[in-house]
């Protein structure tokens, strides 16, 4: 038990690890770049299991593949910026050669004195059951170290990931924060590779960020939610990786990763699927409110003052069916917008004729500014403003109403409602 609690524990902060530094690989759109160290410190894995004697200490794997990450990012770098290759370019050279030294080394370590790859293999998919406590302390302290850095020079590091240009302005030497950037970045990937292996341990990085980015606008929000997802995605893999015999802990893990990220973009109260739909449904039965409204008082702009509209008139030039004209004016009525007699006349209430003035105001205004400014045929308009009147807000129809010099009339002779208009029937409560 105590051996399956240390190997979930150690993926979890691991996921966590790789949660919290990979929100600044998204902001600095260096994505790839987690792929890229992934396989970049295979050479040094190689390398540090040969100067430990083939044996694996988790200090020695751990410095050299340290070493070898950083040596892949000043190799992106010299690529990257004094031979100005393409920075995708640079990745993908960078990737494959570090990655081809590195099963180079795999392949001669026989030879080497050691018989056997001795299970360094592993580190190609991950698996959980190899880490040690060692390891546990390791990413445990490097986790500690990261988190204590990130609180001390935060506004520093966020300014180097979103605004180098300013911070240099602001003498930050965005160079040196860069530099530190990468050297967690490449100790996030270099602890991870044993839980989710070489091949995968950039999507441990990029998918909590990815999720983090649907929950919160806030760039310190991104950092605590990716650390929460990237911590439960390690935990899950783990523990699924444990109970199901030959399954990799880093496809587990990943796969749980993308779980999570699914269900928030079902979920998430922003972005999420269910909530867009809510929001589109919210929309829609809001036009469909206004342009009732809308209809009746053209009606009884037509008709007159002192006539009276009835409800079969303006079902008439309703264009969705008679069974959404009757859910609409339902909802109106609930709301107090309209007064519906028994005889079937309709009349507007004080907070549904303000309502209305509103959607008439905003139509009639929108036409003249595309026939006056934008040069649209007279009948281009109604179309389009039949569409932006619902989402034009009081103070953009304000300033289009200034720069047309406040007009009265609209392209077809209509009156335009004034702000006058509709104060006169503003409701306390609304």
């Amino acid at each position: 038990m105590s051996f399956i609690f240390a190997s979930v524990l150690a993926c979890a902060l691991v996921g966590l690890f790789s949660g919290l530094m990979g929100n600044f690989l998204v902001v600095r759109r260096m994505s790839l770049m987690g792929d890229v160290l992934g396989h970049a410190i295979l050479p040094g894995i190689v390398a540090g299991f040969v100067a430990s004697g083939f044996r694996q200490e988790a200090w020695t794997l751990f410095l050299g593949a340290l070493a070898s990450g950083l040596l892949a990012g000043f190799v992106f770098e010299a690529f990257a910026g004094r031979l100005r290759i393409k920075a995708d370019a640079a990745m993908a050279i960078v990737l494959t050669g570090f990655f081809g030294f590195g099963t180079i080394g795999l392949a001669l370590l026989p030879r080497l004195g050691s018989g056997t790859h001795a299970g360094l293999d592993r580190f190609l998919m991950g698996e959980a059951a190899a880490i040690s406590r060692e390891d546990v302390i390791l990413v445990l302290g490097l986790l500690s170290f990261s988190i204590a850095t990130i609180v001390l020079f935060f506004k520093e590091m966020r300014m180097t990931c979103f605004d180098p240009d300013f911070a240099q302005v602001a003498g930050l030497r965005p160079a040196v924060f860069s530099l530190l950037l990468s050297l967690l970045v490449s100790a996030t990937v270099v602890v991870s590779v044993q839980a989710t292996g070489v091949v995968l341990a950039s999507a441990l990085l990029i998918i909590p960020a990815a999720t983090a980015s649907l929950l919160s606008k806030s760039f310190r929000g991104r950092l605590v939610w990716g650390s929460f997802f990237g911590g439960l995605a390690g935990a899950t893999g783990a523990v699924v990786s444990a109970q199901v015999d030959r399954l990799a802990t880093g496809p587990s893990i990943i796969l749980s990763a993308i779980f999570y990220l699914g269900l928030i973009l079902l979920v998430a109260p922003r972005n999420g699927w269910l909530s867009r739909s809510v929001e589109r449904r919210r929309a829609r039965l809001r036009h469909e409110e206004e342009d009732l409204l809308k209809l009746i008082y053209m009606q009884e702009e037509r008709q007159g003052a002192n006539t009276l509209v009835s409800t079969s008139a303006i079902k008439s030039q309703w264009l969705t069916g008679v069974p959404r004209f009757e859910k609409i004016l339902e909802r109106c009525r609930r709301l107090g917008w309209t007064l519906v007699s028994p005889e079937g006349v309709l009349r507007l209430s004080a907070e549904g004729r303000r309502k209305a003035l509103q959607v008439v105001r905003n139509h009639r205004i929108w036409e003249l500014y595309l026939v006056r400014k934008l040069d649209f045929a007279l009948d281009h308009v109604h179309e389009d403003a039949e569409e932006v009147e619902h989402i034009l807000t009081p103070e953009i129809v304000r300033r289009i109403e200034e720069s047309l010099g406040s007009p009265l009339l609209d392209p077809h002779g209509r009156a335009i409602p004034s702000v006058a208009d509709l104060k006169k029937f503003e409701v306390p409560g609304y």
